[in-house]
């Protein structure tokens, strides 16, 4: 395979005196010019790095420097992300097949859902690994190679996407599907299921059958309150607040003000005193009403 230009040869010892690597980390740094001790390679989009006015894949640089020979084939991310380039996450692109390699023309959709799901389960710097990695979500042994995943989950259907029947379960074939998002929004992570009065439903079910938002029931739930309790307790909008000389209750005063109990509450939350919580103008900033919009959308209630 041709290297970045045709008749540009790169060798191993010249290659190692422009660059640095560190094979656990996977960090390359510069020996160069200007960017001496600097991480490269990190920034471009398809993580590569000029040596001596050539492009060069990144990942194809660390096979020579590691080596002594350039790779026969392209080379491949264990975890499906090509900034990740330790040792231990590269690996010979031949024994990708079935066309599905970026190397060999554009992703299937299958190619791009297992390598997500290896990112988001391995690669600590993946912005969802906190949901998955992080929390032990795992990948089976035998998925670890792409011909075995598509051979057991077969072509994703349209407008499916890949799906744990349990969500605390791992990546394997018998725990995972393709399916809609509906489906999924069944076994998600914030919509857990319930039971209460003999009756077992997702928690988004239970908020819409109580009148309330699914994050009023979460926080409730999570503050330590029952099923039952958490979807009985209503907000407490004739709570009575005595102000001013006057005894009146939160949505009368929120009437009076011209603004919202939400308001009131939030104010009285943050140690507003009674008398400045029912008398103090909401702002011409608009500061106030972001937030009334904002508390709002929440459905925040009072204790």
């Amino acid at each position: 395979m041709a290297n970045a230009k045709k008749g540009v040869t790169l060798s191993a010892p010249r290659l190692r005196a422009c660059i640095y690597y560190h094979p656990s980390s996977g960090d390359v740094v510069s020996l160069m010019g200007n960017y001496v001790g600097k991480r490269i390679g990190v920034r471009s989009r398809w993580a590569r790095i000029n040596i001596d006015g050539v492009d060069y894949s990144a990942a194809r640089l660390v096979w020579l420097y590691v080596t002594g020979a350039w790779p026969s084939n392209e080379v491949g991310y264990r975890n499906g992300d090509r900034h990740d380039l330790r040792w231990n996450n590269l690996f010979d692109g031949a024994k990708v097949k079935h066309g599905a390699a970026p190397w060999l023309g554009k992703e299937t959709p299958e190619y791009r859902t297992w390598k997500d799901m290896r990112a988001r389960c391995s690669n600590p710097k993946n912005k969802r690994y906190h949901r998955y990695g992080g929390r032990g979500i795992t990948i089976c042994e035998r998925w670890n190679e792409f011909a075995n995943f598509l051979a057991d989950m077969g072509s994703r259907p349209p407008l499916m996407t890949l799906d744990r029947k349990d969500n605390d379960g791992n990546y394997e074939p018998g725990n995972c599907r393709w399916a809609t998002s509906k489906e999924q929004a069944r076994t998600n992570y914030q919509l857990r299921p319930l039971t209460a009065f003999s009756e077992t439903l997702p928690l988004s079910e239970w908020a819409a059958k109580a009148g309330m938002a699914r994050s009023t029931l979460r926080k409730r739930l999570d503050a330590g309150m029952s099923v039952t309790a958490a979807l009985t307790k209503s907000a407490d909008r004739s709570r009575m607040i005595d102000a001013l000389g006057e005894r009146l209750s939160i949505s009368e005063w929120a009437q009076r003000l011209g603004t919202t109990p939400t308001v009131i509450g939030y104010r009285l939350r943050k140690g507003w005193s009674a008398e400045r919580a029912v008398s103090e103008r909401v702002g011409k900033t608009g500061e106030w009403q972001a937030r009334e919009v904002v508390m709002e959308r929440n459905l925040i209630t009072w204790r």
